[in-house]
């Protein structure tokens, strides 16, 4: 067995002495092509670093504060909601004013008036 390994060590051996030009030769192109490829990585990767750059630069040139963004706080006090109110049994003369009007002729005329020139519009648009 050992014998025989010597001899796949011996024709190795020769093979590299016979060859030795060739194989220095592939070895160098190898190294040569791995070295480009290297470059060409790096060369790429930097022109993204500056394209990422750049964007990131255009970002901050578009951006803004939160202060101009958000609104001012409303100057005067805003009445709060009110959701329901407890109604009394019966309701006094300022209660009827305050909570329920009538409405009169000319008032429902008016509002028929706008809501039918709008009904109009709206279907006049429609093709």
């Amino acid at each position: 067995m050992s014998s025989r390994i010597m001899i796949d060590r011996e024709r190795l051996l020769n093979f590299i002495e016979e060859h030795k030009i060739h194989l220095v030769i592939v070895m160098g192109s190898c190294l040569a092509i791995l070295f480009l490829v290297l470059i060409l990585g790096l060369v790429t990767n930097h022109s993204q670093k500056s394209q990422r750059q750049h964007k990131r630069e255009e970002s901050k040139k578009v951006s803004f504060s939160a202060d101009e963004l958000w609104l001012p706080d409303e100057p005067f006090a805003v009445p709060d909601i009110q959701y329901s109110r407890i109604s009394p049994p019966f309701w006094t003369t300022e209660d009827e004013k305050t909570w329920y009007n009538t409405p009169n002729f000319e008032t429902l005329d008016e509002l028929d008036t706008v809501a039918r020139r709008q009904i109009d519009n709206l279907l006049e648009s429609v093709p």
